[in-house]
């Protein structure tokens, strides 16, 4: 068979593919509308589209993306894989785009994804007023709080008033020792990224109204760097990656929800990254940064040294006091 007669054929195979995709879709969307007991203009005015749109889909003429199926999945009540036809789709055959999307959309649910953000930036700019509405728990993981403080200014006074109504916060952010491992990996300034630590723990227990008040107890150093920072209330976590190389609120974010499913972000991220992080930390006190930390810097060179047997001599970790 020549090359243009087998490209030919591929189209026309590809044609009646995506015509039956349609066909099968219309058939499903008017059977879940019709069982839902709505007309197709209220399926349109729900969806906030003109009804030809509902129209073009049961007429067979066109597809929704995999946002607007999501909407029509909620609007039916019908689950999403209800409305496609796994038939029509062939061993070897390339998947069309909405089934693609599909796929995405259940197993965003399933593991709890409601938000993806280029940015931690991005996706704490709403959060003041779910922090301030929060009546449970609100808990935080992190090197410092620096990237919290420029996303949600006011931030430490919406702590303190949670704090004041009785709503149960925890803090986890780095040890000072740790903090000179990241330094020159990010770039940053010797001692930088201590004094940011140094910074949040203050204005996170200072009582003399220009901090949070939190008893010395809820705020706890972990004995390493954190890999992901975590913001969470009782209804939704935010996510954000540590790079390397990269101050981690510049980049990628994600926002879960709590669920049922086993395999939901929010439940594992709160028990494998806060709660046990939580039980291995040790709760700052005065004079923790000019006296404990220097211990630790004693301690941790020694522990590293011994590790790194590659390495011709100790890692180089200064003190507080010589930067």
């Amino acid at each position: 068979m020549m090359s243009g007669e087998k490209g030919s054929r591929k189209k026309s195979e590809e044609s009646n593919r995506k015509r039956e995709f349609r066909e099968k879709f219309a058939v499903k969307l008017r059977h879940a509308r019709e069982n839902a007991g709505l007309s197709q203009d209220a399926v349109a005015n729900k969806l906030g589209v003109n009804t030809q749109t509902i129209v073009n889909y049961e007429g067979r003429r066109s597809l929704p993306d995999a946002f607007t199926l999501s909407k029509l999945s909620e609007c039916l009540q019908a689950d999403l894989n209800t409305l496609l036809d796994p038939s029509v789709q062939r061993p070897g055959a390339r998947r069309h785009p909405l089934e693609l999307g599909i796929d995405l959309l259940s197993s965003a649910r399933d593991l709890g994804l409601i938000g993806l953000y280029r940015s931690r930036l991005v996706a704490l700019r709403p959060y003041a007023e779910h922090l301030r509405s929060e009546s449970s728990f609100i808990r935080i993981v992190g090197s410092s709080i620096r990237g919290l403080l420029q996303a949600i200014p006011g931030v430490i006074e919406i702590l303190e008033d949670r704090h004041n109504k009785e709503v149960d916060i925890q803090v986890v952010l780095s040890s000072p020792l740790f903090s000179f491992l990241r330094e020159p990996i990010e770039g940053r300034r010797q001692g930088g990224i201590w004094d940011e630590i140094e910074e949040a723990w203050t204005l996170l227990t200072s009582t003399s109204g220009t901090g949070a008040g939190l008893g010395n107890e809820q705020v706890r150093f972990f004995p390493g760097a954190p890999t992901v920072f975590l913001l969470a209330t009782s209804s939704r976590m935010v996510l954000n990656p540590y790079p390397y190389g990269s101050e981690a609120y510049r980049t990628l974010c994600l926002e879960v929800e709590p669920g049922p499913s086993a395999d939901n972000i929010y439940e594992a991220y709160m028990r494998e990254h806060f709660e046990k992080a939580w039980r291995n930390s040790v709760v700052g006190e005065e004079g923790f940064f000019k006296g404990v930390a220097d211990e630790w810097i004693e301690e941790g060179r020694k522990i590293l040294t011994e590790q790194t047997s590659a390495a011709p001599t100790p890692l180089n970790l200064p003190r507080r006091g010589n930067r």
